[in-house]
C-alpha cells in the first residue's frame, strides 16, 4: 500500500517551478482542441458557433483525444471528444490524468439564475470588487491562480477556480476580503 501511494505521489508531481499539490481530482465533461492548437482542454465554457472554435476550461495532459471513442474533427480543425469522466492530479496549471478517461453521460451544471436586483450601494461595491480582481489578473496568473468565473452578489465576490486549495483560498481572501471560492475539479 505504501509503495503504491509513493508511486501515485510521484506520478502527480509538478515541475520545480510549479507548486506541488496532492490528491486526485475529477470532472465529467467534453474536451476540445482549438484549431491550430495542440493543447487539449477539459471544457467548462463553450462558445456557441458551429462548428465550435474551442472552449474555456483547464488543460488536460496524458491522453490523445483522437484515440478516444466518439471523437470528431470539424472542418475548421477543432477536435471534440464525447463526454468523459477525467481523473488526475492538478499540477497548478493542468489536470494530469492518472486514469484513462471513462465514457460518461453528459452532465449539466447547476442551473444559472438571474442576478437579483441589488441596492445601488451594494451594486457599486460589487462592481468595485470585480474591477479590482480584473486589474489584478496578471498578478493572479503569476501566483498560479486561474480564475474561471467571477461573480458578485452585493459586496461579496465568488470565484470559480480549477482547484480550491488552501493556498488559493488564502491568497484570494487576503487580497479581496471575505470571498467564496469554489473548485471546478472535485476531489476524488
Amino acid at each position: 500500500m505504501g509503495i503504491a501511494m509513493l508511486l501515485l505521489a510521484g506520478s502527480c508531481g509538478a515541475s520545480p517551478l510549479r507548486r506541488q499539490l496532492s490528491g486526485l481530482y475529477t470532472v465529467t465533461t467534453v474536451m476540445m482542441t482549438a484549431p491550430g492548437k495542440q493543447t487539449l482542454i477539459a471544457c467548462h465554457l463553450m462558445p456557441l458557433p458551429m462548428p465550435p472554435i474551442g472552449c474555456g476550461g483547464v488543460e488536460v495532459r496524458g491522453v490523445d483525444a483522437l484515440r478516444l471513442p466518439g471523437t470528431r474533427r470539424y472542418p475548421n480543425g477543432t477536435v471534440e471528444t464525447a463526454t468523459f469522466r477525467l481523473v488526475g492530479c492538478w499540477d497548478g496549471s493542468a489536470l494530469v490524468l492518472t486514469e484513462s478517461p471513462m465514457a460518461a453521460q453528459s452532465q449539466s451544471g447547476p442551473p444559472r439564475t438571474e442576478p437579483s436586483h441589488l441596492p445601488a450601494e451594494a451594486t457599486k461595491r460589487a462592481l468595485a470588487a470585480q474591477q479590482r480582481v480584473l486589474a489584478d489578473s496578471d498578478e493572479l496568473r503569476r501566483l498560479g491562480i486561474q480564475i474561471m468565473e467571477l461573480s458578485t452578489d452585493g459586496d461579496s465576490v465568488t470565484f470559480l477556480v480549477p482547484v480550491a486549495d488552501r493556498r488559493t483560498i488564502q491568497i484570494l481572501q487576503q487580497r479581496y476580503g471575505p470571498v467564496e471560492v469554489t473548485g471546478w475539479l472535485q476531489p476524488v
